[in-house]
């Protein structure tokens, strides 16, 4: 089973002080949409500028209250502290001597405040992490150590904490191995409509674990191609059992910092999870290939800048493809990888169908119906039997039940706050043909083709897109024929 989910933003778990734990396997969103993430990075948006990650902090506490006001024929209190956590009351007034009057009445406390949203920044390494040479405080060669990524094979140790298995053998200090990977690639063009790749993964571990407790994720750049992109053809054999049942899931993030080792900026990552009940044993095998396709040909991958690919037809071995076990990760070493808060949702709009809150659990952002505070010339879209491709869950299956049409000489604006935001919108094909190209705030966003080279009503949730609002107006418009179901903004950081 091939899925495509959304990867809305959440933060990102640093590796220190629990350095056997790598990046959470989930733990880039805290929570996933059913289907779906199809976003691009466009300069002309974001200036090509990394986000500022430095929130300007939400005081921890209210001052306490004022003094109460001196009583004149009865003055008034002291007020209330600003809002933080509970400031004391104000001490009450006393009336002035000689004069008639009552006291003040006590300063009220302060009202609890929100605790601060804060950005998180991308896990990055010391370079001498990436020279090739031991030394550095490092256990092993590149690793190990309190600045470097643990050790993932048999490499060196003082700690536990040193290695990726989380065991540094007794005796022999060295890490034990979780597991071996060997990368080859299909298809070797630097510029090509589906990368291609092939993994061997041999499991070393004296004790087995299920296939349901592995993950693996290969990381590129979308480079300007068509939306939606999906994997669209991942097989798994296990020493030779062919019935492994597989998940293989596009996710789509804000472009990281140059990676240190090779320089490549990466924005999203294909995830390849199994929900098959078998066991890998100590010398299993698991032999798998998988590809990305593109929602068109038009715009070509460029391999040559992402990060997992190499350009080899032989099985290699490499650290640029993570494995992780249980959300820990027993292999590889990922990018630097950008993303923001869930306490940056700012607010959200299902236009043209009822609210709706995304998520198979309803954990993501709410989307609001469409109401007056969205105007639009073009013509509404419903369908009663959506059968979006690639499957969606239930509730963002009910989103793009319900869209809005825009063609050439169609418009919309949607009433919000002036700002800066991360824009995601969702697009959907209702005629599994519908191509076209949307543009907010007068900007084009990612071409979109629903077509997807196979059959069903294609959709992608694209973004996030860097926008600013100055006049409390969001304006979209479009090329083409496009149906834009939802929209989501989240906040910057001032």
């Amino acid at each position: 089973m091939v899925a495509y989910l959304g990867l809305m933003p959440g933060p990102i778990v640093p590796r220190r002080p629990s350095r056997a734990q790598g990046l959470n396997a989930s733990g880039l969103g805290r929570w996933l949409l059913g289907a779906g993430c199809a976003l691009t990075f466009i300069a002309s948006l974001n200036d090509c500028g990394f986000p500022s990650y430095d929130f300007t902090p939400t005081p921890s506490g209210g001052a306490d209250g004022s003094t109460g006001g001196t009583a004149v024929a009865g003055g008034n209190g002291g007020t209330g502290a600003s809002a933080g956590s509970s400031g004391s009351a104000g001490a009450a007034g006393s009336a002035p001597v000689g004069e008639a009057g009552e006291a003040g009445e006590a300063g009220a406390a302060g009202a609890s405040g929100s605790a601060p949203c804060v950005y998180p920044t991308p896990v990055t390494y010391p370079d001498h992490c990436f020279n090739n040479l031991t030394g550095d405080s490092e256990t092993g060669l590149d690793c190990g150590g309190p600045d470097c990524l643990p050790c993932e094979a048999s490499q060196p140790c003082i700690h536990d904490s040193d290695c990726a298995s989380g065991t540094c053998t007794p005796g022999s200090t060295t890490c034990s191995q979780v597991l071996a990977l060997q990368y080859l690639s299909i298809v070797t063009e630097a510029f090509t409509d589906g990368p291609k790749f092939r993994l061997l993964i041999n499991y070393m571990d004296a004790k087995a674990t299920a296939l349901s407790d592995l993950s693996i994720r290969y990381y590129f750049n979308h480079n300007g191609v068509a939306e939606p992109v999906i994997a669209l053809d991942t097989q798994a054999t296990l020493d030779q059992v062919m019935d492994i049942k597989i998940n293989a899931v596009v996710h789509r993030l804000l472009p990281g910092p140059p990676a240190k080792k090779g320089g490549q900026i990466t924005d999203s990552y294909l995830e390849i999870t199994f929900s098959s009940a078998v066991q890998i044993a100590a010398g299993g095998t698991l032999d798998l290939t998988a590809d990305i396709i593109a929602g068109s040909s038009v715009a070509k991958f460029q391999q040559s800048s992402h990060y997992s690919f190499l350009n080899v037809s032989a099985p290699t071995p490499t650290d640029a493809i993570t494995v992780f076990r249980k959300g820990q990760r027993v292999w590889g070493t990922e990018p630097p990888l950008a993303t923001f808060p869930e306490c940056a949702y700012a607010r959200g709009v299902n236009l043209g169908g009822p609210s709706v809150t995304l998520g198979a659990n309803g954990e993501g952002p709410t989307l609001a119906a469409a109401d007056a505070k969205v105007t639009f010339t073009g013509t509404p879209y419903s369908s009663t039997t959506p059968q979006p491709f690639p499957a969606a869950d239930a509730n963002t299956t009910k989103m793009l039940s319900s869209a809005f049409t825009f063609t050439n000489s169609d418009t919309a604006a949607w009433t919000v706050p002036s700002g800066r935001y991360w824009l995601y919108a969702w697009l959907t094909s209702a005629a599994s043909a519908d191509s076209g190209l949307l543009s907010v705030q007068d900007t084009p966003l990612d071409a979109f083709s629903g077509l997807q080279r196979a059959s069903g009503a294609g959709w992608a949730q694209l973004g996030p897109y860097s926008i600013e609002v100055t006049d409390g107006v969001l304006r979209a418009s479009a090329t083409g024929k496009v149906n834009v179901a939802g929209l989501a903004l989240y906040k910057q950081a001032p």
